[in-house]
């Protein structure tokens, strides 16, 4: 994770996802504050929405993730 410029979360809102989802962005923590987590879109939960659901000109934004 550290040579890459971005990283895509998309685990989307499968209540396994959300079982896990802080911890894998607490192992992502020194990306997030550099700044380079990116997501495709939100779930209505706010989890980033995994990639099958998305349509193919969706553009990444920044990530603002806080660990619940």
């Amino acid at each position: 994770m550290n040579g890459a410029a971005a990283i895509i979360c998309a685990w989307g809102s499968h209540p396994a996802a959300r079982k896990r989802d802080g911890s894998v962005v607490d192992l992502m923590r020194d990306a997030a504050t550099q700044g380079k987590l990116f997501h495709l879109g939100l779930n209505k939960d706010g989890s980033p929405k995994h990639p099958l659901y998305i349509a193919a000109g969706v553009q990444p934004e920044r990530l603002e993730w806080s660990v619940r």
